[in-house]
């Protein structure tokens, strides 16, 4: 009897142990995992920030014949993070909602990036929440430039998959191959120049016009956001207000 009780006895020695043991070895792991995770996570953060560290003036450049001063003031961006909390990729418009707001100086008009690629264009703002009207919707057209030949054109969608992107407007002159890259153009306030855009999946002659039939890829996983950054020109309001003098034409 003697024998039997402390082999129970032993036996919940040995058991407690082994939870404790079996424990340790699920929280190491889950240490582990989310060490190499949070290291993943850092470099990335580390990769981003060192691109947008080094775009934080864009010069303006001048052609080389061109008898315009091959040297001028800079326009200046600044960038803010933001944390995506709602992203919609199945409407014919779609917006997504970031963590930030007026509160945090986020204004309509605001370009919104990853380092990877364009995302969208801020519309709507409250005090600590904001809407950014995505690159993937019918009512978005945002100027961009073939990276190898500087060919500038739009970037638009038809509504139909998420995944397939166009760009109108390039001349068949221009030597357009499957792989290229298309840019940011620079042209708008919402973007500074030379931002990722698209990748080219097809291009196809249309004889019926002057121009190529690209199809694109964005060059980001736009269903797939977490951190974005907030654009914001320090010299758009002088610029939009200067183009509301403009006069309206009428045809």
């Amino acid at each position: 009897m003697f024998v039997r009780k402390t082999n129970l006895y032993q036996d919940s020695i040995l058991g407690n142990a082994s939870n404790v043991v079996s424990g340790e070895l699920n929280t190491i792991r889950s240490d582990i995992s989310e060490y190499f995770g949070l290291k993943q996570e850092n470099e990335r953060l580390a990769e981003e920030n060192t691109f947008y560290l080094s775009k934080v003036k864009y010069p303006n450049v001048y052609p080389k014949d061109t008898t315009l001063p091959s040297e001028s003031d800079s326009v200046e961006f600044t960038y803010s993070v933001a944390k995506v909390i709602d992203n919609n990729v199945t409407q014919s418009v779609n917006y997504i909602m970031i963590n930030k707001g007026s509160n945090d100086s986020i204004e309509k008009g605001q370009g919104v990036i990853t380092g990877l690629g364009v995302v969208g264009i801020i519309t709507n703002t409250s005090q600590d929440y904001a809407l950014a009207r995505s690159v993937v919707s019918t009512k978005s057209r945002i100027s961009v430039k073939h990276k190898k030949s500087g060919a500038f054109g739009n970037l638009t969608w038809d509504g139909n998959s998420p995944w397939r992107l166009s760009i109108d407007n390039v001349s068949k002159t221009n030597i357009v191959a499957v792989g290229d890259t298309f840019v940011t153009a620079g042209y708008s306030n919402f973007f500074p120049p030379n931002i990722p855009a698209a990748i080219v999946s097809e291009v196809k002659q249309d004889p019926s016009t002057s121009f190529l039939y690209i199809d694109v890829k964005l060059s980001i996983d736009i269903d797939k956001l977490d951190y974005v950054y907030i654009v914001k020109n320090k010299d758009k309001p002088q610029i939009d207000s200067l183009r509301n003098t403009l006069p309206i034409i009428s045809e």
